[in-house]
């Protein structure tokens, strides 16, 4: 049971931290005391990651320990002894990317299953609200309880003792004045521990709380309920001296306590945080200011009710596209009262509760999706009962965000700053060309969008503290906060300074949350399905536009002349379909004839086209590529004025499914479908052309068939609706342009 001691040291440090606060009945003027009522409930997920080093560095060990929990609190009594019953509903620990634990499943061994009844019964603790003493800490299976304690030295036990018997101690109130602080002497044998008052709002109080001992540094973000100093979230990163069998170590611990079910975009990926280190890290797409999109109209949020969803060990996420594009500032979208059934759509008895969910803007159909990680509660085997589930049924809740465009005025010379609603940013040049520190102030109802425009050629730093990483401390900023929002970074430009910035500061609105009714299937289903509707668009080419690129006549072309030995050409979307080059005349090489050969797949990726075609002088059998001393006479032949004409037809009531045969001509199977793709498109609600879905994902435009992606039925599959189906077409006389080039001899 070695590695289920580490298990306690997540989860019964936020206990202690959770109940240390009892004290005083009544709180003096001016501050607050933790004063529950009896038959008071508060539920909590709690998450740490600890990173263990022993050795010095010729022979460094290390481990890393991942710990997930629900906390369910609920006071059985109160007055000179504070009693809580504590319950662990779920809990999962893995050891270096192993999983060792998890409430979720039974692996039968005699160590866990033990630990299984005694954290599935749950614990009482007894605490003296006057010095904070813990006088009772016992197990609610109290035969197994005392089984295991007449059993001997055991690490659980040990570590229940170190973490739920820490010495007494008067904690003073927390004061309710901003930048106050008040010093504990020596908590839990660490140090001195500062607490520092940082906001005071009339729902809470956000703390600091730093500690500096001979063996422990702490930093933390501890915010509390106003009313009643209730704990509302919580992070915590420590650092802490270690020694075991002689060899000394560190032990660094990030923890994050969060309420179970808060609306919150705050999550466990908290802890997977990624701010680009030294590379730092590219800006997201971000919307003109007359171009930005209003997304408080219900019809815009939710463009498809159907979502996927995948199950995989413990956990369960659900997907689902919003009808909103780059030009969005999405709001907040939830998802409610999951209902899971089987494949005979029989019920399913699963209790869940959501550890994350973020909103992002997916680069392949360049519209929002939700994601929401959601992870069944209980001590039954529940993984089996997860891998049934089939389909799933829940309430969407969107509430949308007022977004409000703000300039920001770039100076080299000096800082600038732009304010609105108390928030605040400003903009600070650094001294170094092309670069500058900006800055944010944000309030809790108006925070400023990572999401700025004008930044496309510019890229984000954010530096480590004193011994805090960068990602640590937007950890503590962001609970702090109790959102996301965009944080202070350093900017650096790789081109041209604009002279300014667009900021989007996004406020809480007062209105009702749209609510859809939504249903998700697996990925599997999503596919086979073809009564289902595209749940987004699939642009067909990668440029971003959807369509073929901006015109370019032939005699604007740039024709070239050999580099290093080598001929090549790249012809823009506007005359790749219609024009190709040729060899009018050159002397053959080795017995092979000159000609031009194209250079590149057909697609960007797996699902889009390229709208330009590149072309290099070669051999016929493509051997040679350099040539030397030679004179090549070249064209560039176009069939005539590419144009794209629609064809005449019904899409019917399902118009993601084409049926080829109502196209004009011939369609071959054996047809490569990149390039039947450049004859014909199709044309989908936002004007631009789709891509089509193959019926497996193992299928790439680069290499397939128009056959491999066509359904059983016969009918090519767009990942959008349809509105109309274009052909490329030629008019006007043929066109040619000839041009000479020459390779210089070898030197």
């Amino acid at each position: 049971m070695k590695s289920c001691s580490y298990l306690f040291s997540g989860i019964l440090a936020a206990i202690v931290l959770l109940t240390a606060c009892s004290r005083e009945p009544d709180a003096p003027p001016g501050a607050i005391v933790f004063s529950p009522s009896a038959g008071e409930v508060r539920s909590y997920q709690v998450n740490s990651h600890t990173h263990i080093r022993v050795g010095d560095s010729s022979r460094e060990r290390s481990m890393r320990m991942e710990n997930d929990a629900v906390l369910r609190y609920e006071v059985l009594d109160t007055g000179h002894t504070l009693k809580l019953g504590i319950e662990v509903p779920y809990t999962r620990f893995s050891l270096d990317g192993r999983k060792s634990f998890s409430s979720t499943n039974s692996d039968g061994q005699r160590g866990t299953t033990v630990l299984r009844e005694l954290m599935s019964a749950g614990f009482e603790v007894d605490i003296d609200s006057d010095t904070g003493s813990i006088e009772r800490f016992v197990n609610r299976n109290e035969d197994l309880w005392q089984t295991v304690l007449e059993d001997g030295p055991d690490p659980v036990v040990d570590n229940l003792k170190k973490q739920m018997t820490p010495p007494g101690f008067p904690q003073p109130a927390i004061p309710l004045n901003e930048g106050e602080t008040v010093t504990l002497p020596d908590f839990r044998g660490i140090g001195k521990l500062q607490l520092t008052t940082e906001r005071v709002t009339d729902e809470e109080v956000v703390t600091t709380l730093e500690a500096q001992g001979d063996k422990v540094r702490l930093q933390g973000t501890m915010v509390l309920e106003r009313g009643n100093g209730w704990l509302k979230r919580l992070a915590l990163v420590s650092e802490t001296e270690i020694e075991r069998h002689g060899i000394k170590g560190t032990s660094h611990q990030k923890l994050v306590m969060l309420p179970e079910g808060a609306p919150s975009s705050l999550g466990d990926w908290l802890l997977d945080i990624n701010l680009g280190g030294d590379e730092g890290r590219p800006f997201p797409p971000a919307p003109a200011p007359g171009e930005l999109v209003d997304t408080t109209a219900e019809e815009q949020v939710v463009s498809s009710p159907v979502g996927s969803f995948t199950a995989f060990g413990d956990q369960l996420h659900l997907s689902i596209a919003l009808g909103l594009d780059n030009n969005a500032l999405s709001g907040d979208f939830e998802l409610k009262d999951l209902t899971l059934r089987d494949a005979a759509g029989n019920p399913l008895p699963l209790n869940f509760f959501r550890s994350s969910r973020y909103t992002y803007i997916n680069p392949e159909t360049e519209q929002h999706h939700t994601i929401a990680q959601f992870i069944p509660l209980g001590w039954d085997d529940t993984r089996e009962q997860l891998h049934k589930v089939q389909q799933i049924t829940a309430t969407g809740h969107y509430r949308p965000l007022k977004a409000e465009a703000l300039t920001l005025p770039l100076n080299p010379e000096k800082a600038t700053a732009v304010a609105s609603r108390g928030a605040r940013a400003e903009v600070i040049p650094t001294g170094n060309p092309r670069e500058f520190r900006l800055r944010f102030h944000n309030t809790e109802t108006h925070r400023f969008s990572p999401r700025i425009h004008d930044l496309t050629g510019a890229r984000g730093y954010v530096s480590d503290g004193e011994w805090l990483s960068a990602e640590e401390r937007e950890i503590l900023r962001l609970v702090a906060l109790g959102r996301y929002a965009a944080g202070d970074t350093r900017l650096v430009f790789e081109r041209e300074i604009p002279e300014a910035l667009t900021l989007y500061l996004l406020s809480d609105t007062d209105s009702e949350p749209f609510d859809y009714q939504l249903r998700f299937v697996t990925e599997e289903a999503l596919r086979n399905d073809l009564n289902l509707p595209p749940t987004g668009e699939v642009l067909l080419y990668g440029d971003g536009s959807g369509n073929t690129a901006g015109e370019v006549a032939l005699d604007e072309l740039e024709l070239p002349q050999p580099q290093r030995n080598q001929l090549s050409l790249e012809l823009p979307g506007s005359l790749a379909e219609a024009c190709k080059p040729v060899v009018l005349e050159a002397p053959q090489i080795n017995g092979h004839q000159l000609v031009w050969l194209r250079q590149t797949a057909e697609a960007t990726d797996n699902t889009r086209l390229s709208t330009t075609q590149y072309w290099q002088i070669g051999t016929e059998d493509g051997v040679r590529s350099y040539f030397y001393d030679i004179q090549v006479e070249n064209a560039v032949r176009c069939e005539g004025q590419a144009k794209w004409q629609a064809v005449p037809g019904s899409l019917g009531d399902r118009p993601w499914l084409v049926d080829l045969a109502q196209l004009p001509g011939e369609i071959d199977p054996e047809q490569s479908i990149a390039g039947f793709l450049r004859r014909y498109r199709f044309i989908g609600e936002q004007g631009r052309a789709l891509a089509p879905v193959p019926p497996n994902s193992g299928v790439s435009l680069n290499t397939a068939t128009v056959g491999d992606y066509l359904t059983q039925g016969g009918r090519l599959r767009l990942a959008g609706k349809v509105q109309r189906i274009e052909q490329l077409v030629f008019t006007g006389e043929p066109e040619e342009r000839s041009w000479s080039a020459s390779f210089q001899p070898l030197p």
